[in-house]
């Protein structure tokens, strides 16, 4: 691939398509009880199918020797540990089928879509970030009123509440906000806005300014240690990669 193609979506998408994207980054954020719970869980199952046919998509058998391998290791670790556990026997394969799904259907496209995407949801984050620092109490107030998270993540030393698109989470002796965005912790949230500034930078070549400097000011409000150091990383590639324009520079 040449150093100036941009990826762009190429392909049709149907309601289900979108629906299961939205619902794999929500799902991945972890932020919501609904979606740890099982019936969130299958609930990712009726979409991945619901996708697959729309297409009139079935797996290959590339799919099913995975599932065969997973199947294996199950049944190995049942035995060794003398105890079934039905709904483990069958997460798993959901999350398989839910990521074939979308790599078959979204194609190259994929990249394209969650760059977008992330960007989009760290526009948001910025400005309730914004709302948390200035009107802390009153944000408080309206994501307790909306919050979604139902209750999983709290404790007596943690405060924590979810709108699907913000979540606020607050730790006894923390002296400021963290911007957690769309996931239940700040150190989730800044590995996706990595993710989406490598695809930008080593797959899509995305180099607009404004889609990267809002990207990189969200992983800055993290204060996450893990979203900095995979940064790092990821700017001693992009150099290492391009050393020669670097040295013309």
């Amino acid at each position: 691939m040449s150093m100036d193609v941009l990826i762009k979506p190429t392909v049709k998408l149907n309601i289900f398509d979108k629906v299961l994207f939205l619902y794999v980054i929500v799902a991945s954020g972890a932020a919501l009880g609904f979606v740890r719970s099982q019936l969130g869980m299958f609930v990712l199952l009726f979409l991945s199918l619901a996708a697959l046919l729309g297409h009139n998509m079935l797996p290959r058998r590339s799919f099913y020797i995975a599932l065969t391998v997973w199947m294996l290791y199950f049944i190995g670790s049942t035995l060794a540990i003398g105890s079934f556990h039905p709904y483990f026997m069958l997460e798993i394969p959901i999350l398989m089928l839910s990521a074939y799904a979308l790599i078959n259907i979204f194609g190259v496209s994929l990249f394209w879509y969650f760059s977008r995407t992330i960007y989009i949801l760290a526009v948001i984050s910025l400005f309730f970030y914004a709302v948390h620092w200035v009107a802390p109490g009153p944000l408080r107030s309206f994501i307790n009123a909306f919050d979604f998270q139902g209750g999983i993540f709290d404790r007596e030393w943690r405060n924590c509440a979810s709108i699907v698109i913000y979540t606020i989470v607050e730790l006894a002796g923390e002296s400021f906000p963290r911007n957690c965005g769309f996931c239940w912790e700040p150190g989730a949230y800044s590995c996706y806005l990595v993710l989406a500034l490598f695809f930008n930078y080593f797959i899509i070549r995305n180099h607009s300014a404004k889609t990267n400097l809002v990207l990189m000011l969200a992983l800055l409000t993290t204060f996450s240690t893990t979203g900095y150091i995979l940064f790092g990383l990821m700017v001693v590639c992009y150099v290492a990669g391009h050393r020669n324009m670097v040295i013309r520079f």
